[in-house]
Order: C-alpha cells, then structure tokens, then sequence
C-alpha cells in the first residue's frame, strides 16, 4: 500500500516509538528566556493564519513541458551535476582541513563551509573539528579506557588524512563498554529523577567531570536526549543543570542538542496538554546559555523538522519565547578565511537542460494533491476535474477508514509495540515458546491497541515457521485474543507481512468499505495469492465501484519486482494479468493517467502493461492529476 499510507507500517512505529512515563503535573510556572527575532514567528501568526484559512488559494495551471529533456537525459545530466558536487565537496574538505591545521580558528572555517555548501554540512564539520581538539586536549584519559584502540589509531595517523576525520562511531564503541540496562529499567519501572540521577553519576565515577562536561566527548549528551524521547523531561533537565557546558553555546554552530531536544518535545506533543512544568524545565536547563539558537527548517516530507517549529510556537502560546534564527535564508555577515576552491558547474547548455528536468519535475509536484487540501483552492476547471473525479470519490467513500489510519500512524506512543517490548527485555525472552499470550491477553487496552496488538504476535508466530495456521489461531483463541471487526480498516497495514490478513479471514466479518479497502490494497502490492483467497470469500459484498482493482494494479506497478522479487513476484504480476484480461477491463481517464506517468517515468513498465492491455496506449498527453486519500 505503497501510495494510500505512504510508509510501511513498521518503518512508522519504530520511528514513534517512545516509552510511556508522564507524571501528572501541572502549569506551575512561566519562564522568559528571550524574545524571538523580529523577522521570525510574528506575535499575529493566528491572525495570519485564520487570514490564509479564509482566503483561497489559486492554483496556478501549467500545461506539460512538453519540450523538457526525457527522463533519461535529465538522470544523465543529473550524475553529471553529482559528480561535479562530489568533486566540489572533496576539494572543500581538503582546504578546511589544511587550515584547521594551520590554526586557523573552526568557527571561521564553518563559517566559510556554510557560505559554500549550506548550514548542515558546516555544523558537521564544526562538531568534527571541536571533537578533534577535545580528544587532542584528553589523550591521557582516553589512553586509559577500553575500547579505545580505534579512536587513538585514527587520531595518531591524522598527518595521513585528507580530510577532517569524524571520530563520533569511534566514540561510541569507547561509551558502549558502559552497560545502561540498569539504567533502562529504572527508567520502565519509573523511579524517581533522584534514584537514576544517582545511577548514572555511580557509572561514571571513573570518568571525570571535565570529560562528562564536554560537549564534544561526553557520552550524557545522548544520554540526555534518550531521557527527551523517554519523556523523562525532569530528569533530563537535572543531567543539563549538572552538567551545563553539555549546552554551552560559544558558537552559531553549537546548538544540535537544542534543537533535536525541540525536535522530539514536539513529536511527543507534550505541549498539546497541561502536564508542562517539567518540560519547562527542561527548556531553561538547555537554553540556559540564552544565545540564539540556529537551526534551518527543513520540510522534506518523512525528514522534516516541522516538530522544532511547532514547539516553539507552542511555547510562545504559553509565554515563553526562544530566541532562534532560521538559516535557510541567512548567510555569515563576513568571512575571515578563504578556502579557495576551484568553480566546478556544467556547460551552459547542460546547465540549461537541467533547468528544463526541473521545470517537469515540479510540474508533477504541482499534480500531486491532497484530497482534503482541494477545498483550499478557488474555483477552476482543473480544480473541478480534481473533487468530481472518481480517485477523489474514492476519497470520499473511504474518509472514515483512512481518517482511522491517519491517527493510528500519528500516534507518537504506539502502546502495543512498547507492550511488546518491554515484555521481551522484562522476561529475557529469546523463543516464541517462552511467551505466554494469557500475559497479554490480561494487559487492558483500547479495542484499537488490542487488535494491533493481536497482529503484531500473530507475524511473529507466522514469520517462526513453527506452527501451523490452525495452531496459531487455537494459541490466540484459547486466551480469547482476537481481531474485533471494528479496525478492520488496519489490516491493509499488515498485507507485506507474511501471511497476517488471511490467517484471520474465517474469523472476522468486514464491511464493504474495509473489504475495498484490502483488496486494493492487494492489488497496488501485487499480491495475487492473498488478493484471490480475500475476493473468494469477500468479494461480493463489495459496492463502491470509484476505482476498480485495475487501477490499483496500474498505479503502482513496477518491473522491479520481477528482479527483487524473483519467479514469486513475476508469476503475482502475471496473475493479476490473466484475471484482468479473463474478467475483462474497461479503460477510462484515470487509468489514462496512470498510464502517462508510468510512460513518462517508466517505459519499461509503460510498454509491458501495454503489450498486456493493448487499449492502454497512450497517443496524447492526457490531463494529469493524482488525488491521495492521505
């Protein structure tokens, strides 16, 4: 279900994955670090925002570049422009090497890094030269320490590198050797701020505290974080109090920790309730040096950092201002070294080329929308199109069961995944036949959690190929731990995932709109084997006609699967060509559309599906659009 939920469903628990320990406290007190700048986060934003809300956007219609490069000349050009940047990128490593090691200061150097090549890689750089010096100015200590061998290999052949070495994977090995697992279960078992405070100054009372106070060195920064993601906020603010140069900020450069501990404030949305007080804490423990905190705001979808945005807009709400300058838009005013770097950029004409590949690629951004952002634009013949055509009626007849996987993949503490977890780690368990199911059949929970719960086990008994079928479900149903048929919308979630759907097909009861819902889904994957056994026993309850199998099948076909998947994958595809072409298929403008991108994206794919389905053909570019549901 590659389009319909974006990401597979164990990719998104493991990402949100926290443990649950929030302590009932409440708005105790405002604090007032520094007003944010000027030019950011303006005090009317709600304004501005309910202005926008009011105010409909208009789509800006622009026909096909017809005359664009091909997408194999632009991939051309494009690992032309690659190599070129790699070149440009070698160079610049090796002339802020060679002058942090004539002694020129690392801030300048970053600063000249982040004119060249943008803030991310000048912040890397920065953190690497300042552990260089750390280690530099701690040999001694290091010396002594197991694990170390690596980490003094590297820096005693420093004279042998090009480029600035990074030394964070060879610390991490140093740091390892110290075990947290008490530490992880005092945490589970929610002792207080004091008792764990008092465990981790015990394991480290060989280390001493200028290593612990480094910022560079010190293995409590991630610690620190780890307590931000277990939502131990208090805590986390006693490890900064204790240990305050962990969020020293001498430079522009230095205020990562910052902004990954606002990062994951956000993504827990503590701030949404009112058990704030330890939260607040912990923005006075890591803003305590009150210098501006830079970060750039990244909206990639999957590796945004919207979170960072929203906690400081949220504690503005609340009084409590953070100063911060974005740096997507701002330079160093001035640059006190040179890194003298050759120009490495394509011909004119290249250049050129690659302006037009651009063109397109934004043209197929521009025809990829949202359904519940259609209501934002203003009245036009191409919007029309979009809200009557039949992929946004899909929409429409599907809103309650996508609106119940949009909120289950928005939870940011996924309770059945930390049930299981910490099940396993509590009881050593290393064999499905230690687990007792009658233990989680006895944990109360929502019917939601329970039936993820239910299906979670059910993979792994079916992904240990110990039992049968049959033995599995006598397992589950013998501590009446079954899938309720009221989220029936989440077995789509589960359809890459061995053989979870059709284990519980004889024992639920799906609606219309959930059977739909599946064998779409079946038939975007290609799975034919689940996809027949699903339309033998359900098929015939189904009645939203919007878009048919067929469609689902085109949308997201895909001839890598004939090399990854190997003959399994080849003869699924191959199925679903028999049935199609053996109950017949009718083509209309939304198989059209998806037919042009495969054409213009893929002309494998394209020509296989038309030597398959010969009416598919397309002679003239079609009025593209792709309507997602989520």
């Amino acid at each position: 279900m590659k389009k319909l939920i974006g990401i597979s469903f164990f990719a998104i628990v493991l990402a949100l994955f926290v443990f649950l320990n929030d302590e009932d406290m409440s708005v105790s007190e405002k604090v007032e670090i520094i007003q944010a700048s000027n030019n950011e986060m303006p005090k009317n934003e709600e304004a501005l925002k309910q202005t926008k809300q009011d105010t409909k956007e208009v789509h800006q219609y622009v026909p096909f570049p017809v005359n664009a490069p091909s997408k194999e000349e632009c991939l051309d050009i494009d690992v032309k422009r690659n190599r070129l940047n790699d070149q440009f990128e070698s160079d610049l490593d090796a002339s802020a090497y060679r002058l942090l090691n004539q002694g020129d200061d690392p801030n300048d150097i970053a600063d000249a890094i982040w004119d060249a090549y943008g803030w991310h890689k000048a912040q890397d750089w920065y953190y690497n030269a300042r552990i260089l010096q750390a280690i530099d100015a701690k040999q001694a200590f290091f010396k002594k320490l197991q694990n170390s061998d690596a980490l003094l290999e590297k820096f005693t052949n420093l004279d042998q590198s090009i480029k600035l070495p990074n030394f964070e994977r060879e610390l991490e090995v140093i740091w390892s050797n110290y075990q947290f697992i008490d530490v992880e279960k005092a945490i589970i078992d929610g002792k207080s701020d004091e008792e764990i405070l008092e465990l981790l100054i015990q394991k480290f009372t060989s280390v001493p505290h200028t290593i612990l106070n480094d910022p560079y060195v010190s293995p409590l920064s991630s610690l620190s974080l780890s307590l931000v993601k277990a939502r131990r906020y208090s805590l986390a603010a006693k490890v900064l109090t204790k240990y305050p140069n962990l969020v020293r900020r001498d430079s522009r450069f230095e205020s990562r920790l910052q902004v990954t501990i606002l990062q994951e404030i956000g993504l827990a949305e503590v701030l949404k309730s009112e058990k704030i007080s330890d939260v607040i804490s912990l923005i006075k423990a890591s803003n305590a040096s009150k210098e501006a905190i830079y970060y750039p705001h990244v909206e990639m979808r999957f590796f945004n950092n919207e979170a960072v945005k929203e906690t400081l807009l949220s504690l503005q709400k609340k009084g409590i201002d953070v100063n911060y300058i974005h740096t997507n838009d701002t330079k160093p005013e001035a640059l006190n070294v040179n890194l003298n770097i050759p120009n490495r950029s394509l011909p004119a004409d290249s250049q050129a080329k690659l302006d037009l590949c651009e063109v397109k690629k934004d043209w197929w951004q521009t025809r990829q929308l949202k359904h519940q952002a259609l209501k934002q634009f203003e009245k036009s013949k191409f919007i029309e199109q979009l809200t009557t055509s039949p992929e946004s009626s899909y929409c429409e007849t599907m809103v309650d069961s996508f609106k119940g996987i949009e909120s289950l993949v928005k939870q940011k503490d996924f309770k059945a995944l930390s049930i299981i977890k910490n099940y396993i780690r509590e009881n050593n368990i290393t064999s499905l036949d230690a687990v007792s199911l009658e233990d989680f059949a006895g944990i109360k929970l929502s019917k939601l959690d329970r039936d993820v719960l239910v299906l979670l086990l059910s993979e792994q008994y079916l992904a240990s190929n110990e039992y049968s079928h049959q033995e599995i479900l006598n397992r589950f149903k013998a501590v009446n731990l079954t899938v309720s048929n009221e989220h029936l919308y989440i077995l789509p979630m589960f359809i890459r995932n061995g053989d979870v759907v059709t284990l519980w097909l004889d024992e639920i009861a799906p609606s219309s709109e959930e059977v739909s819902l599946l064998l779409n889904s079946l038939s975007e994957e290609a799975y034919f084997d689940k996809f027949s056994l699903v339309e033998k026993k359900f098929g015939d309850t189904v009645k939203t006609t919007d878009l048919d199998y067929f469609y689902f099948f085109l949308k997201d076909f895909s001839g890598l699967s004939f090399s990854f998947g190997g003959n399994s994958a080849s003869r699924q595809n191959q199925s679903f060509v028999e049935y199609f072409q053996q109950n017949g298929y009718r083509v209309e403008d939304h198989h059209r559309r998806v037919m042009f991108k495969h054409k213009e994206s893929n002309a494998e794919d394209y020509r296989f599906l038309v030597n398959a389905f010969p009416d598919l053909e397309i002679s003239t570019v079609p009025e593209y659009f792709e309507v997602n549901c989520l």
